[in-house]
């Protein structure tokens, strides 16, 4: 939804709405939770085949999306390149957290 200027154009205009709308926080609810699944699943798979110790997925959802969200609405464009320096740096994070508390 990010990648086109209609899609920031949406988020942006719900994230200044959303705080006076309760159907507005709702609709953003519903689409995080859709999110938060596909995230869990993965995190499921990827703790399964011990490559992640367990993590939870909405902390690692904004740990993520907040970099994206960051640049888009700063009128910077996040790219793919971005997008795998982020992980890196974010799985890296969570590896050492979860080795420093083990």
């Amino acid at each position: 939804m990010l990648t086109r200027p209609t899609g920031r154009a949406i988020v942006h205009a719900l994230q200044l709405a959303a705080p006076g709308s309760p159907e507005l926080r709702e609709l953003a609810r519903r689409l995080t939770a859709g999110r938060l699944g596909a995230v869990q699943q993965r995190l499921d798979e990827a703790t399964a085949a011990g490559q992640l110790p367990p993590v939870d997925p909405a902390q690692l959802n904004e740990l993520l999306a907040g970099p994206v969200h960051y640049r888009v609405n700063t009128g910077g464009e996040f790219t793919h390149a971005d997008a795998e320096r982020t992980v890196d740096v974010v799985l890296a994070g969570i590896r050492a957290t979860a080795s420093a508390q083990g």
